[in-house]
């Protein structure tokens, strides 16, 4: 997970804890543990690890995000159009990244930025569709406990 997933969750949590709902089990440990490695002296951007590590930054983890954007998009599009409970549009993986490069990337472009002008043509979709590291962007139920999740 980037610094930005540990500072989203840390927003989530800040929120809940102001609202009667109660916190998860895990949301309480998770808390309880780090609140004490605080107390302790351990610093609290690092107990959190809201900081960049070496060798990453923001724009790294935006881009990321702004990946992920595009692959939960292409997940969505490629689910049958008759499927139950949440119907897609039932393309093949090909024409869903062609359909994502004309009208998801410059959505992305926008919310996201492209600081690193990377070009993300039907090609380099499908290739990334493709790739190990890249499979938890297609979880269509993924909440904003998963790494790269792209909404706030």
């Amino acid at each position: 997970m980037s610094h930005l997933d540990n500072k989203r969750i840390l927003l989530e949590l800040s929120d809940r804890t102001r609202r009667p709902e109660q916190l998860s089990k895990e949301e309480s440990m998770f808390l309880a543990s780090a609140l004490q490695s605080i107390a302790n002296g351990e610093d609290a951007n690092n107990v959190f690890e809201i900081r960049p590590k070496r060798g990453q930054s923001d724009a790294d983890a935006l881009a990321r995000q702004k990946l992920s954007f595009i692959m939960h998009w292409i997940a969505c599009a490629i689910k049958p159009i008759n499927d139950p409970i949440s119907p897609g549009l039932g393309l093949s993986v090909e024409k869903a990244c062609e359909e994502a490069f004309a009208t998801v990337v410059p959505v992305a472009d926008n919310m996201f930025g492209n600081s690193k002008k990377a070009v993300y043509d039907a090609d380099y979709l499908k290739k990334c569709w493709y790739q190990h590291d890249k499979k938890h962007m297609q979880d269509i139920n993924r909440n904003s406990y998963h790494p790269d999740y792209p909404y706030y």
